[in-house]
């Protein structure tokens, strides 16, 4: 059922942000603006904020188990490494869908943009806060990351916004650390391996 649910809702997110884009397709089984069946795909192009995220998997498993294909949809997933960015592509209208951190609906709507989440795919943010195996003896927790130098996918990210709110909840200020964008996956690996 929880799988079920899960696939229709990422389904349901994919055809509501491609209503919203700037390059509207037309919806699968309709022609445009008549209401009249056809076998016509829907083409949709979603901007993921890290594939290789264990985060936007779901994004990855509706493609590779066939359930776009499944709705009549012909789906591009694209791999960004970070959540903001692909918020970014969406509103500048280069994507009709963004997979990424739901802070940035809030963030957008900030600056007179409007962006409608229609699913989540987690309850948790589903991200830890990792430690260079040199630096585990210095930061245990979060009250440790005064004066440091910490990684984020990238500035204004949800892996930014994370390492904030640890920060805060643990008596410190957003600016008592430094966040250095470091990207994901490859890059984010040899970040963690140089210790920066």
């Amino acid at each position: 059922m929880r799988h079920t649910i899960a696939t229709l809702g990422l389904i349901a997110s994919v055809v509501i942000a491609a209503c919203g884009g700037a390059t509207t397709p037309t919806p699968a089984g309709t022609a445009a603006g008549t209401g009249a069946a056809t076998n016509e795909k829907a083409s949709l192009t979603i901007m993921v904020g890290g594939l290789n995220k264990q985060i936007y998997l779901p994004n990855m498993l509706s493609e590779k188990l066939g359930y776009f294909k499944d709705q009549n949809l012909d789906v591009t997933l694209i791999d960004e490494p970070s959540g903001k960015d692909s918020t970014t592509a969406l509103i500048a209208g280069e994507v009709e869908g963004a997979s990424g951190s739901y802070d940035h609906t809030i963030d957008v709507a900030g600056l007179g943009k409007q962006l409608s989440e229609v699913v989540q795919l987690l309850r948790a943010p589903g991200e830890a806060e990792m430690v260079a195996t040199s630096k585990a003896g210095e930061l245990k927790s979060a009250a440790d990351f005064k004066g440091r130098k910490l990684g984020v996918t990238s500035i204004g990210s949800g892996t930014h916004g994370l390492t904030q709110y640890l920060a805060v909840k643990n008596g410190l200020a957003p600016t008592d650390f430094t966040p250095i964008a470091v990207g994901a996956g490859d890059t984010f690996i040899a970040a963690i391996k140089q210790g920066t």
